[in-house]
């Protein structure tokens, strides 16, 4: 108070206050600072309730919430999930991924797949640093490979020097009639230089002794697919095809020091319809004959000196005894043909082609040579390939020199690069996730056997005990880890750094040798038929073996800290669509306590196909497209039958790994979901099934595709789903809606 007595007085209108004095706008200011303080405090009591329900009512690990952002932001929310559930699911994963420069398609699985081999690449350009031969030789071959220097210097010399000088031709000059011989050309062409003609030759489990393996022949010998061969609308196919081999031919003319004269280029007119009747002699008869029924049968196998007689063109007995010389074949060895009536026909074909029958057959095994090694020779021979390929595909696209190296070393030394992905990459933490998984999905699919209908008891019981005997093979076979096994496959291969030509010589005599070990040895359990780093599972039937490679273990929604009703939906649905492989089998055989038998009862064999044809006619009048190809539109008819064994498993697949879901999580108790993602875990399910399956095509390619018999990844997911009552009951989708099937194919 003392202040104010200067004044003389203390001023009107102020409140004193415990001997202190307050102006009304101080009162006033004090009093919105608390009321200010009361909502701040308000706000902070609401945010900590709030946030406590978050973390009560939601998942909030790490890998749940990138899922559920994944599922979240993939999906469109203004389409109905009744109407469309691809749409729906995954419209916006389409738009987040866009087709860029020349490329034709992206899908999940391709992402994941390239992903991988850039990871395998990265691994190929650096120094070997586990210390193995096999390491070396596969860098080795892949650093040759990728020289473009070297190849464009030699051009196509090697193959003249190497290949042709082993064969002759008569566009070189070097053929002669006197000296032809078919049974030593196809040596030549088969054996040394393991190019196929006229038919194919591998060595495969023997059926009837799942511990040996046994000589298979199938049909082969086309430098493409037989339809554009025989096709009204493949004219611009067949000529791109006959332009390839003409450059081909002139390429070689060229690199043999010759000169491109009027001789010459009759020579080369000549070989070039040489090739191409006989080819489109190869294809009628490729259109026109059906596989061997039941090939394995011991009573539909055949001698090599018996197939002599009966295929009289080639003289089997000395072509196999050269073949697999190391194996002891001798003319009493008997072998399957998986294409018995195509060998005979060919043989016979063979036999009709007249007074220029060498002539004919000369040119038609250095073409097949020829296109074999095309892209192995420079630069020149490389486009030329290219060429045809754009015409065949619409795809004007080239892999490059890596991309076609790596295909190259992983086709050929498979192994050794599945041995470095997963030394390199692989973690083995999601392994036991899998394998709890395909234990619910036997259960699943066991119970489930239970209610089908149309397979009777006898069946029923062996198919529950064949498929509570598959054998889940996750991640790498446990070889690839031991260093002396990996050597010991590649100890007769030579592989020089700087010499690519030879190489992929080289590596035909190896698998000469691959093929007589492979022969002698009989079934190796431990071999794996997939790469480590492939992408997709594989029920192998003749062992009764689910494979599911490390690279598989890559997919966006797949993780061991993931929520399982995510894990199941799209990985689950998978692996039990392969389960559904161990048990849809008709005319598929069974050994047990070393009995081989068709375990299928007439009864069931009849009942199944019966209800097959329900899926073949839900899928009979659905179309893929329309796609616009030069102005015009095309729908390709989807072919129903063809389709129905791969639809069964589908939509049997994802109802398995529902049920599989719900068993577990009777088990282990509910998960929680990722907060704001409006959905249900039914929900949640169903969309991560769908999101595995997003895809964008360009039209010509999408058109390529459908035209081949594939079945597009939106009418395989919506037909699927739309059979499926749990799908429905999920996303309340009324009777009359597109994706509730007005009739049912539950098979499984």
């Amino acid at each position: 108070m003392e202040k104010y007595k200067v004044f003389g007085s203390t001023p009107k209108g102020d409140i004193t206050f415990f001997e202190f004095k307050f102006t009304k706008r101080e009162i006033v200011l004090a009093i919105v600072l608390f009321l200010v303080f009361l909502v701040c405090v308000s706000m902070c009591i609401l945010f900590v309730s709030s946030n406590k329900s978050y973390m009560n009512n939601g998942c909030h690990t790490v890998g749940c919430v990138e899922a559920g952002a994944y599922l979240y932001k993939n999906i469109n929310w203004t389409t109905e999930p009744c109407d469309d559930f691809y749409s729906f699911a995954c419209d916006r994963w389409i738009e987040r991924n866009p087709i860029e420069g020349r490329s034709v398609t992206e899908t999940v699985k391709g992402k994941v797949s390239r992903y991988n081999r850039y990871r395998l690449y990265r691994i190929l350009m650096k120094p070997p640093k586990h210390g193995l031969s096999s390491e070396k030789k596969l860098k080795d071959l892949f650093s040759s490979c990728v020289n473009d220097y070297e190849r464009i210097k030699r051009k196509g010399a090697p193959f003249v020097t190497k290949v042709l000088s082993k064969i002759g031709w008569t566009v070189f000059g070097t053929f002669s009639s006197a000296r032809w011989d078919l049974t030593k050309a196809l040596k030549v062409a088969h054996v040394d230089f393991w190019t196929k003609a006229v038919f194919d030759v591998r060595v495969g489990q023997d059926l009837d002794n799942k511990t040996k393996r046994i000589i298979k022949v199938d049909l082969s010998g086309l430098g493409m697919y037989y339809g554009y061969y025989l096709r009204n609308e493949s004219q611009n196919v067949r000529d791109a095809y006959k332009a390839y081999m003409r450059t081909v031919a002139q390429l070689l003319v060229r690199d043999n020091n010759m000169t491109l004269n009027d001789a010459t280029k009759q020579r080369i007119e000549t070989f070039v319809k040489d090739v191409f009747e006989f080819e489109k002699g190869l294809a009628n008869i490729t259109a026109n004959t059906q596989p061997s029924d039941n090939p394995h049968d011991r009573d539909n196998r055949v001698s090599l000196s018996d197939l002599n007689k009966k295929a009289g063109a080639v003289d089997w007995v000395n072509f196999f005894t050269y073949m697999f010389a190391q194996a002891g074949v001798n003319s009493n060895t008997k072998i399957v043909l998986l294409e018995k009536e195509f060998v005979y026909l060919v043989s016979d074909y063979v036999q009709t082609l007249g007074a220029n029958k060498d002539r004919i057959l000369n040119n038609y095994l250095v073409w097949r040579l020829a296109q074999t090694y095309a892209q192995d020779l420079s630069w020149e021979y490389v486009h030329a390939n290219r060429e045809f390929y754009v015409a065949v595909s619409g795809r004007a696209e080239f892999l490059g020199t890596w991309r076609f190296c790596f295909y190259l070393v992983s086709d050929k030394m498979k192994d050794a690069l599945s041995a470095m992905f997963v030394r390199d990459h692989f973690a083995d933490e999601s392994k036991p996730k899998v394998h709890e998984m395909v234990g619910y999905l036997k259960t699943a699919l066991s119970s489930r056997l239970q209610q089908v209908t149309w397979m009777d008891d006898a069946t029923r019981k062996v198919a529950k005990d064949k498929l509570s005997s598959v054998v889940d093979k996750l991640g790498y076979p446990d070889f690839m880890m031991d260093d002396a096994q990996l050597d010991d496959i590649y100890r007769d291969l030579v592989i020089d750094r700087k010499t690519y030509f030879q190489n992929i010589l080289n590596i035909a005599k190896f698998e000469k040798s691959y093929w007589n070990r492979r022969l002698m040895q009989g079934e190796n359990r431990d071999e794996w038929r997939m790469a480590t780093y492939d992408i997709a599972a594989q029920l192998y039937n003749p062992w009764n073996e689910l494979m599911v490679p490390a690279g598989m273990l890559q997919f966006p929604l797949f993780d061991k800290k993931l929520p399982m009703y995510m894990n199941f939906g799209s990985m689950g649905s998978i692996l039990a669509h392969e389960l559904i492989n161990a048990v849809d089998e008709v005319g598929g055989y069974y050994k047990k306590d070393g009995t081989i038998f068709d375990w299928w009862t007439n009864a069931t064999n009849q009942n199944y196909l019966t209800a097959r044809k329900c899926v073949t006619d839900f899928y009979h009048n659905k179309t893929a497209g329309p796609y616009l190809i030069l102005g015009r539109k095309y729908s390709i008819l989807i072919n129903g039958a063809r389709y129905a064994r791969f639809g069964v498993a589908e939509s049997g697949g994802i109802r398995q790994a529902y049920y599989a879901y719900k068993s577990w999580e009777e088990t282990n108790g509910e998960e929680k979901l990722p907060a704001d993602l409006h959905l249900t875990k039914d929900q949640a399910f169903f969309v991560s099934y769908a999101q595995t399956n997003c895809f964008v095509r360009r039209d010509y390619y999408s058109y390529y595709y459908a035209v081949r018999g594939r079945v597009p990844e939106d009418i395989r997911t919506n037909g699927a789903l739309a059979q499926l009552d749990e799908f429905q009951k999920a996303f309340k989708c009324p009777a009359n809606s597109k994706m509730n099937a007005k009739k049912k194919c539950n098979l499984f």
